[in-house]
């Protein structure tokens, strides 16, 4: 991983919009066959991407970070991790990593560790997922998450998508 990639946190504006863009597209290479593809064309529309990049932009002007791993080869955003204080008023810790995406070419490579540690270190900490994730839950459990036992709907992943059926996630937990 070392020289291949370099993590920063998102300071610009134009860098937390290339998270945004990022995340649609390893939406659609992560989850093709974890949710419908009405799901999939919600999560990755500009109505769903442009208001996040505003709503993130104010997290991070309220503490939240936002980190960005690039290739060292170019400015190219192959992965970003975003976490900061839970609103969640039953939240079983107060920091919650809101996301972890990476692209497929980053997988496998060290970097989302890497990304994990930067971004909340070895805290504990909450975060949603799909219960199809399979790598995803791997990936957490070898970090010491672990489910426990919550789920909700995940009306804002269809925000605005009438007809679209929400996906239900799970909470995973690291409390040590």
């Amino acid at each position: 991983m070392a020289g291949q990639y370099r993590i920063k946190q998102a300071e610009r504006l134009a860098e937390v919009e290339a998270a945004a863009r990022l995340v649609a597209a390893a939406v659609r290479e992560s989850y093709g066959g974890i949710v419908s593809g009405a799901v999939l064309d919600a999560m990755t529309s500009d109505d769903y991407v442009v208001p996040r990049i505003r709503q993130w932009w104010r997290a991070t002007e309220d503490g939240a970070q936002i980190w960005v791993a690039q290739r060292t080869t170019g400015e190219a955003i192959v992965a970003m991790a975003y976490a900061g204080d839970s609103d969640d008023p039953e939240a079983p810790t107060p920091l919650e990593l809101k996301m972890l995406f990476a692209l497929d070419e980053a997988k496998g490579s060290g970097l989302t560790d890497e990304l994990l540690l930067t971004a909340i270190g070895n805290s504990p900490a909450f975060l949603w997922t799909l219960p199809a994730n399979d790598r995803a839950i791997g990936f957490y459990r070898r970090h010491g998450f672990a489910m426990d036992g919550t789920s909700r709907i995940s009306d804002h992943l269809t925000a605005g998508r009438d007809g679209v059926q929400p996906p239900t996630e799970i909470r995973l937990v690291r409390l040590a």
